[in-house]
């Protein structure tokens, strides 16, 4: 996290934030300047930051079981969330792990970050991505960074495009 505010608030900011250091943000007071994307926030309303930081806080973790073990995955690990049946398998770049949620939950939970349904049975993380391929009847072949290939159905192609910018 990096913190841009008035001198005068900064130590105070950074011990009432520190549990949040690990979240992937740029706050910004009001009156400040900043050339990027960030989170503009009033000084004087801190008890809205706090919330809104819980709530981006409980976005980035995951709970992922392997052979009877709990394990606590941040979301920028996983490569891609594959449903099958009443399953839901976590993808990392080297290992697999079983959640507890359903597809449609996960899609729920981790909207508004890199994760994005692909197709009925897949959400894929965009950071990721290594290149697409325009592949047969408007579907596209992500080919992904731990070197497995995905398929982009047609359904999801729009929300997808509109997702990364492209036309």
């Amino acid at each position: 996290m990096k913190i841009i505010c008035r001198l005068n608030h900064k130590n105070e900011l950074r011990e009432k934030l520190k549990s949040y250091r690990n979240l992937n943000i740029v706050l910004i007071e009001h009156g400040e300047t900043y050339e990027g994307i960030g989170y503009h926030f009033d000084y004087q309303h801190l008890d809205q930051l706090i919330q809104y930081l819980e709530r981006l806080k409980a976005k980035q973790m995951l709970v992922g079981y392997q052979h009877e073990r709990k394990y606590i995955l941040s979301i920028q690990k996983i490569v891609y969330i594959e449903g099958m049946s009443k399953e839901c398998y976590l993808h990392t770049m080297d290992e697999e792990y079983l959640s507890e949620y359903k597809l449609y939950e996960l899609e729920d939970l981790f909207e508004g970050t890199s994760l994005i349904r692909i197709s009925k049975s897949m959400i894929v993380n965009l950071c990721y991505i290594d290149y697409l391929q325009v592949e047969a009847n408007m579907k596209y072949g992500l080919y992904m960074k731990s070197k497995v290939k995905l398929t982009l159905s047609r359904k999801y192609v729009k929300a997808f495009k509109k997702k990364i910018g492209m036309r």
